[in-house]
């Protein structure tokens, strides 16, 4: 399976000009996440705003004149009246494009670019969505939502995730982490494997850890299956993921390897990221589903016990 090196121009590239114009525009009409729109007259709000103290300026400088005539102190408040009313109207405009076109926006954009310049599908909208496969996952949490996710068309895909629980009466609890995905070209024994040997799904945590390499603890029903250690030693995953952190940890159910990051969110905005995942896809290639093959995980192979 050939691989093809992802191009991270866009993530450095400063939020100005046509295209972030361009992008304003399509935010505000909802285009790039519910977040981002702006209903038709919020939009106008700040300028509204500042049109009102513009006009409002000359009132008490007009009452002084008419009142007190010209003198020192009259001329003075007035222009204290109308610099302060000035300032505060670019104040105000100033806030609009720093509260709803901050880092928040500008992350958005550089992702947009991105995934338009790699064919990735990039949904950025908090959704409601299914729990991913991986037993990592609290099934027990009602919500669940992407809050980024990127889909590559060649077999894998990157997400930041959260789960939220509500209690009546009580605090309400929610966990983060980021994720990864990969689609196998065959289904595989269950493996999990962590730095911390106490973590781990449930269906595995009768199995005493096992030593693996880059200071992993290694948990599987079927340790000697050949095409798994194969994919194992020959793709050195887990050298790889401890690239991206100590913390990350790895699971294989049934034809799909996770890559999870508990505890925090992928900083996706990052070309030294994306270098990693690419490189995790360049060793992993050998082993993925190839884009026209029919899928493993959608049913098409029997799970291995």
């Amino acid at each position: 399976m050939t691989t093809r090196r992802l191009d991270t121009t866009a993530l450095t590239v400063r939020p100005n000009g046509p295209d972030w114009e361009e992008f304003t525009r399509a935010a505000m009409n909802g285009r790039h996440g519910t977040d981002l729109a702006v209903r038709r007259m919020e939009r106008y709000r700040f300028a509204l705003l500042a049109v009102v103290l513009v006009v409002g300026a000359p009132a008490v400088p007009t009452g002084l004149l008419l009142t007190e005539g010209v003198t020192l102190l009259s001329v003075s408040m007035s222009l204290l009246w109308v610099g302060t009313i000035l300032v505060m109207a670019l104040i105000s405009l100033k806030v609009r494009r720093l509260d709803h076109w901050g880092p928040k926006a500008r992350r958005r954009f550089r992702l947009t670019g991105f995934a338009a310049a790699n064919g990735l599908t990039y949904e950025p909208t908090p959704a409601v969505v299914e729990q991913p496969a991986a037993d990592l996952f609290d099934s027990a949490s009602p919500t669940r939502r992407h809050l980024d996710r990127l889909t590559s068309p060649g077999g894998f895909q990157v997400a930041d995730y959260r789960e939220e629980r509500d209690w009546d009466g009580a605090e309400s609890y929610w966990a983060e982490s980021g994720y990864a995905v990969f689609r196998l070209r065959d289904t595989l024994p269950h493996y999990f494997a962590a730095r911390n040997a106490e973590t781990g799904p449930r269906a595995l945590r009768a199995l005493t850890p096992v030593d693996g390499p880059g200071g992993y603890r290694v948990r599987c029903r079927k340790p000697d299956h050949r095409p798994l250690t194969r994919l194992i030693e020959e793709s050195r995953i887990l050298e790889h993921a401890s690239a991206l952190g100590g913390t990350i940890q790895v699971e294989i159910v049934g034809a799909r390897l996770f890559l999870v990051r508990p505890g925090g969110f992928w900083p996706l905005d990052s070309p030294g990221f994306w270098a990693r995942i690419d490189t995790i896809v360049e060793a992993l290639s050998p082993f993925l589903q190839a884009d026209d093959a029919p899928s493993a995980a959608d049913g098409t192979a029997q799970p291995v016990p």
